[in-house]
């Protein structure tokens, strides 16, 4: 982990799927000229991250797009560019988002309120990579000005285990016959179809190794 006053960069490790990725969280000043400091930070990050899941979330204080403001003055452009030219660099881009567009309101009365898209969760191709149909949802304001903000993982789920088949085959290998007798030998107290069931589950395991000595024999 490493942090300056504008930004934090942490890796989370995914047990469950043995994966990592990297996430930088940002809350840069509020002048556009303070900002900069960020811009170049990002930027040398981004040099190590070209081959690195990453992803970048937070309140980036500044617009991208003129789209993302509602009312209002309007920000310097050089703002907007500098910006641009920081994700540009950097080769990220908004992951899907459901939920509000505009993150951030000045309380909005008529048209003298003003509404921007301040909040953002990036990308880099390799995160998309590694984490398909991860997306943003932006929920409605609460107790902040700020849109609260929730970046979802769907693959970040725990493997079920393989279903088991039995082969036919393996009813001419040599100790097949005495791995189904020793199973069935095993003495169950209940009636006689609750013994027939916990017997048949009881020879999952010995005849899955039965067939991973056959394939490492073959093999």
């Amino acid at each position: 982990m490493s942090q300056s006053n504008q930004v934090m960069h942490v890796q989370v490790n995914v047990k469950a799927d043995n994966k990592a990725f990297f996430v930088s969280f940002v809350y840069p000043h509020n002048y556009y000229i303070d900002r900069r400091v960020l811009w170049h930070e990002l930027e040398v990050h981004g040099s190590l991250m070209r081959d690195k899941p990453w992803v970048l979330l937070g309140d980036f204080n500044a617009s991208l797009f003129l789209e993302d403001k509602s009312g209002g003055g309007y920000e310097p452009t050089i703002a907007i560019n500098e910006f641009k030219d920081c994700v540009n660099n950097i080769e990220v881009s908004d992951l899907n988002s459901s939920g509000l567009h505009f993150t951030w309101n000045q309380k909005p009365k008529g048209s003298n309120g003003v509404l921007k898209k301040l909040d953002r969760v990036m990308g880099n191709v390799k995160f998309s990579d590694d984490f398909p149909g991860s997306f943003a949802i932006f929920q409605p304001y609460r107790i902040s000005d700020h849109s609260p903000c929730v970046l979802r993982i769907p693959t970040l789920t725990k493997k079920k285990p393989k279903p088991f088949k039995f082969f036919n085959f393996l009813t001419y290998k040599p100790g097949f016959l005495d791995v189904v007798r020793e199973g069935w030998s095993n003495d169950i107290q209940w009636h006689n179809i609750f013994k027939v069931v916990k017997r048949l589950k009881g020879l999952k395991s010995p005849i899955r190794k039965l067939l991973r000595d056959q394939e490492c024999f073959t093999g």
